[in-house]
């Protein structure tokens, strides 16, 4: 069996080292984020990656830097054929990269040359994509450039939201990395440069960034909608019960501008409300005011008086 060790942190990694552990290949370790303290009683708490291997009894290794001299020593006594890294959370150096006797690879979120860096679910939602995949490919220093194994399509569904493509790929990158693990039973496998004048980059997610612009065209806000829902939230500010606050929402339609060419004016019908967009409106059917609860949009009109008066500016 290929001695592998596998590298990960969030539960997006979980997903593949849950598999791979029902599969004929020999886990040797697992690398994973050191732990963190967390809370008011500075608990710690483990993350997604640690408990799956620990599930497993699988031998736990969490350096504070992946360059630690004794760290590395313990990795190289394993003597393991390949890394599989997925989302693990540091830069690997060269001191590392030349640890196994094939190769590091890493699982990656997106069709490579497309979206390398950090964000590639994100970018696919925010550019409306209707095609996404995952990619695996060997680990060189500059990042996500390596050449790639194996990779493989997923359909975006127009309602998919980052926390539905994040399981989707998940899974669909659990098949993937194990498929291209067994390749190297054979040695190293056919490997593919890429095609580095296509190559679009992502850059790490801030919550400045989900701040809703309505004078854009309503296709692209829903989109950051479902590319922030679950977290951290595309959010705008509205006049509630007399107060400016800070609302998340989390579903909408698009649909007709209303009477009002203005953009971010407010119609609000019954049970719902819409607000106008640079080009269509956008109905507003989930959402989050600030300091409450996740709620559907009937439930805030019952419980809340929205202003139909104010423009929603991205101004708190």
């Amino acid at each position: 069996m290929i001695k592998t060790v596998f590298c990960g942190s969030p539960e997006f990694a979980a997903a593949s080292l849950r598999y791979l552990t029902k599969q004929p290949i020999n886990l040797c370790a697992v690398v994973t984020m050191p732990d963190k303290k967390t809370g008011r009683g500075q608990h710690i708490q483990y993350n997604p990656v640690k408990l799956a291997a620990l599930e497993h009894n699988l031998l736990v290794l969490q350096p504070e830097k992946a360059t630690d001299p004794s760290f590395l020593d313990t990795l190289r006594a394993l003597k393991p054929d390949v890394i599989a890294v997925v989302a693990y959370g540091k830069i690997l150096r060269p001191q590392f990269l030349s640890v196994p006797r094939y190769a590091c690879i890493n699982l990656h979120g997106s069709l490579l040359p497309k979206y390398r860096g950090p964000s590639p679910i994100h970018a696919a939602l925010l550019n409306g994509d209707t095609i996404t995949g995952l990619t695996t490919f060997v680990i060189q220093e500059s990042v996500d450039s390596g050449p790639m194994i194996l990779d493989t399509k997923v359909p975006i569904e127009s309602n998919d939201t980052l926390g539905t493509l994040h399981d989707k790929l998940a899974h669909a990158g659990a098949l993937l990395l194990a498929q291209t693990l067994l390749l190297f039973e054979n040695g190293m496998p056919r490997i593919t440069e890429q095609n580095h004048a296509l190559a679009t980059f992502t850059e790490k997610i801030t919550p400045d960034m989900a701040l809703i612009d309505w004078s854009q065209p309503a296709v692209t806000i829903r989109n950051k909608i479902r590319a922030f829902n679950p977290f951290p939230g595309a959010y705008t500010y509205m006049v509630i019960n007399g107060k400016h606050k800070a609302v998340k929402l989390f579903s909408a339609q698009i649909v007709p501008a209303g009477f009002s060419p203005v953009s971010g004016s407010i119609t609000v019908n019954e049970n719902s409300f819409s607000i106008q967009c640079g080009t269509d409106a956008l109905l507003i059917t989930e959402l989050q005011p600030e300091g409450k609860k996740r709620m559907h949009t009937d439930e805030f009109i019952r419980g809340y008086r929205l202003s139909e008066t104010a423009i929603l500016d991205g101004q708190k």
